[in-house]
């Protein structure tokens, strides 16, 4: 990533794709499948993050079973909940 260049290159992927993601994330809102105060960017980002870092999981370490995904996402959106 030092070669200005790719850099710029990967960025705008990177960018793009987000981009991409966050109106899905608004489509999903609009559908009623997110809360309709949810913020699109936040679902963008992570849902980015997440499958980037599956990818990683897969070639590195082993594969996530869905339902272990599943679990640990829903532990911590329990986790952020306010008492």
């Amino acid at each position: 990533m030092r070669d200005p260049v790719l850099h710029h290159r990967v960025r705008q992927l990177y960018v793009d794709t987000l981009g991409h993601i966050t109106e899905l994330a608004r489509r999903w809102r609009a559908n009623g499948c997110l809360p309709a105060d949810a913020d699109a960017e936040a679902v963008a980002v992570t849902f980015l993050s997440t499958m980037l870092s599956l990818i990683v999981m897969h070639r590195v370490v082993d594969d996530v079973p869905a339902a272990t995904l599943q679990t640990g996402l829903a532990l911590l959106g329990v986790a952020t909940q306010a008492p």
